[in-house]
């Protein structure tokens, strides 16, 4: 603009055709300084000042702030719609076009967000599920050996197949091959029921012993596995030197061994054959030395003779003590001829003796196990011949944490199982599994908490058996319990995300600056899809799709959410619906900066907020004087406030403790200085800050979710909105019926015949049943 514009000739040329009515929807500042239309005509800005020109919005359409988030999507997206929902924002009729239209687009400009994105703002942000690597394979539950992996921690009451906790290995005992492997269940102590294989409970196999511990400090050692054991698999082919491929075989066994295990494995069996098909006993003879690896002083063992008469596979184990420790070259070669390598078609007795080294077993007299904290272990020895595919890769079982629980009856912590997120979210910070666990005086008091939960049902199942640090895992359970950690700079505890009735802070231009408000605009689907462990099946894998509050028809837009710890399918929708209520409920977010006064909020506290940007019906006053005549209060403000006819209004005050006073007043259309309080309550005094507006929505019920301090002792806080409502709309939902069957039926059932079939004919008023006849397909050409 040239030198020497007036403000209202740079608002005409900035927008031209700008009726005169249109002109209280904008505000115009220069710095901090506000000027007023009144008198634009005479404040001619100096060369190279700053005027911003801003639209104001009015009434309840105010929550729609005017700085709107642009964080994902394209600018031309954004200015597509920015025009659209400037109309909406600014409660103008009709289509926002013209001059209009370039009015709006030049302040707003928003882009649609995922869902997701917009619940980071909320108190309990949504979580991730950080776990690497699936419960489940594909085949199911399975067991993993993971060296130097995580210990588990069991949290809250789930099935789940344990890592090894040494390697397993095998055992031959006469023609049978058993399985030998110990587990690691978790840090204890733990509960460990339902034993299963796969599916099977592991009563309804054979040959198998289990033992298990529990966790405690004065738990013995597994007796099923109480060595070092280091397996080898093999497949060596044993043949004499007469062969061409024949002659010694040397492998070497582990490091630091005090003894190992030979097993020779005769694939086909050893048996002769006469000429009339009789089986007679046949004997193969395998000679065995060892010496210690890198050097030459080999000592000869007893020699392994296996004689049979039987045709199927057959396996034999030689145990070997060495002198001392160390690690040993082991040589096995075969003095029987290789019959199997030999003609024997003219032969009247034919015999089959093919040997195969198959294992070499390695061992060490040390416990498997050696860790610093009681753990819960389970071993087991079970005949594989018969039962088994292969390894012992299947064992799970039903586990449930024991640790301190909130007893309401006794007022007391009961050590017994629970899956209450309190009570887990206590067991984190003190037990086990966190290297430097903390004192109960640094850990906050949860009981509030607990009983919250229990109420609503809410439980935390999970086996922390992953990586993550411990804030990580804190903000899980929280999550699940409706809440989130803090830290308070003492202690440890929670902030629940709850209705208050309690009004910790007044906030208001009076007593704050900087005030900057956002809405992030979105297109939200038409459900969340959540995937869990169904804890009423069997914990097996399940998918819940949740439609959001409000949607009807079809839902064919869905965005993945995550619950970790929530296996209740109940459970599952309604914290799916609270998350449909969250995007609907709460998008608005505020940010302000107070003073020292802000020393008094706490993260999830309540706030009440007003400033005229927000609702331009709303005033911030402070009481200048208070009179009571005929029975009448009569409350001076230093700021006056308008009212009109027909309309309620109502004024909360600010008292000196802090604490919040609302009083509804008498409607005297017009301005005025002087409200009239009507209804019981006491008095307000003078100095007291007051909030005027409509009796429906006097101020913002706000929570609050951050605190950033600043210099001075000021901070910046972050506030979202309370909805109250939330929370009643959650305890009010009651979920569908749940199956977990997932898809539709795989075929038309069976029933009606696709061909009639005659079984009686009625003929001349009587019923004539037909001779019965065998019921064939009709032909082709039916």
């Amino acid at each position: 603009m040239a030198p020497g514009s007036s403000v209202a000739e740079i608002v005409a040329a900035a927008y031209p055709g700008l009726t005169d009515g249109m002109q209280r929807l904008l505000r115009v500042t220069i710095g901090d300084e506000e000027v007023l239309p009144a008198i634009w005509h005479r404040v001619r800005p100096k060369p190279g000042t700053q005027l911003i020109i801003r639209p104001v919005p009015q009434g309840d359409i105010m929550r729609n702030v005017l700085t709107i988030a642009v964080t994902v999507g394209a600018l031309a997206l954004g200015q597509f719609y920015g025009p659209m929902l400037a109309g909406s924002l600014l409660g103008l009729p009709g289509a926002a076009t013209g001059t209009l239209a370039s009015l709006a687009s030049a302040v707003i400009t928003g882009t649609t967000l995922l869902a997701g994105t917009l619940l980071i703002n909320a108190l309990v942000p949504p979580r991730s599920d950080a776990k690497d690597k699936p419960t489940y394979s594909i085949q199911g539950l399975q067991n993993q050996l993971t060296p130097d992996g995580v210990v588990p921690l069991v949290l809250g009451k789930i099935r789940s197949a344990p890592p090894y906790a040494a390697t397993p290995y095998t055992q031959a005992v006469g023609d049978e091959r058993y399985v030998v492997a110990s587990f690691l269940c978790g840090y204890g102590p733990l509960a460990m029921r339902n034993w299963r294989i796969g599916e099977t409970p592991i009563e309804r196999f054979t040959d198998v012993t289990l033992e298990t511990r529990q966790g405690y400090a004065a738990d013995e050692r597994l007796t099923l596995y109480p060595q070092q054991v280091i397996e080898e698999a093999l497949s060596v082919e044993l043949k004499s030197a007469a062969a061409p491929t024949g002659g010694p075989q040397i492998r070497t066994t582990a490091s630091d061994c005090t003894g190992c295990e030979i097993d020779i494995s005769a694939p086909s069996g050893v048996f002769a054959v006469n000429k009339d098909g009789g089986y007679q006993t046949f004997t193969v003879s395998i000679n065995v030395q060892y010496a210690k690896s890198g050097t030459d002083d080999w000592v000869a063992a007893p020699p392994i003779v296996i004689s049979s008469k039987k045709s199927s596979a057959l396996t034999r184990t030689v145990p070997i003590a060495f002198p001392e420790r160390g690690r040993y070259d082991i040589e096995l070669t075969r003095t029987t001829l290789d019959w199997d390598e030999a003609d024997q078609s003219k032969k009247e007795i034919q015999r089959h003796g093919r040997t195969v080294w198959s294992v070499l077993r390695s061992f060490r007299p040390e416990y498997p196990i050696d860790f610093d904290k009681p753990l819960a272990l389970a071993a087991c020895r079970i005949r594989a011949t018969g039962q088994l595919n292969g390894m012992l890769d299947a064992l799970n079982c039903d586990m449930a944490s024991i640790c301190p629980d909130w007893d309401a009856a006794s007022q007391t912590w009961v050590v017994r199982e629970t899956n209450n997120p309190a009570s887990l979210f206590r067991y984190v910070l003190t037990g086990p599994a966190i290297t430097y666990p903390f004192t109960l005086d640094e850990v906050a008091a949860l009981e509030d908490w607990h009983a919250f939960c229990a109420a609503k049902g809410l439980t935390y199942n999970r086996v922390h058996d992953y990586e993550a640090s411990v804030l990580d895992v804190l903000g899980d359970i929280a999550a699940a319990g409706r809440a989130s950690p803090q830290d308070s700079g003492t202690a440890w505890g929670v902030v629940i995300d709850r209705a208050l009735d309690t009004v910790t802070a007044h906030i208001s231009p009076r007593n704050s600056w900087g005030y900057q408000g956002e809405r992030p605009y979105t297109i939200l689907p038409h459900a969340f899809r959540v995937s869990f462990l169904d804890e009423t099946n069997g914990f097996a894998k399940a998918e819940r799709i949740i439609p959001l509050p409000g949607h009807t028809g079809p839902i064919t837009v869905t965005e993945k959410i995550d619950l970790p710890g929530v296996t209740n399918p109940d459970q599952v929708y309604r914290e799916g619906r609270r998350r449909g209520y969250e995007l609907q409920l709460r998008r608005d977010t505020h940010t302000a900066n107070q003073d020292f006064e802000a020393l008094q909020c706490s993260r999830g506290d309540r706030a009440q907020l007003l400033h005229d940007v927000l609702d331009r019906t709303m005033v911030a006053a402070r009481v200048q004087a208070v009179t009571t005549i005929a029975g009448r209060t009569n409350v001076t403000l230093d700021e006056p406030v308008t009212m009109e006819a027909g309309q309620t209004y109502a004024v909360r005050f600010r008292r000196d403790d802090g604490s919040s006073l609302l009083r509804t007043i008498q409607t005297a259309p017009g301005e005025t200085n002087t409200v009239v309080l009507t209804g019981a309550g006491t008095d307000p005094a003078v100095g007291n800050l007051a909030f005027f507006g409509p009796s429906s929505r006097e101020s913002f019920a706000c929570t609050v979710k951050g605190i950033e301090a600043m210099q001075d002792l000021s901070a910046r806080l972050t506030l979202i909105d309370h909805a109250p409502e939330i929370e009643a709309l959650v305890d009010a939902e009651v979920p569908p019926p749940w199956s977990g069957r997932a898809g539709g039926e795989a075929q038309e059932p069976a029933g009606a015949p696709l061909v009639a079939i005659i079984d009686a004919v009625l003929s001349q008023g009587a019923l004539r049943p037909m001779r019965p006849r065998r019921r064939t397909r009709p032909p082709w050409w039916w």
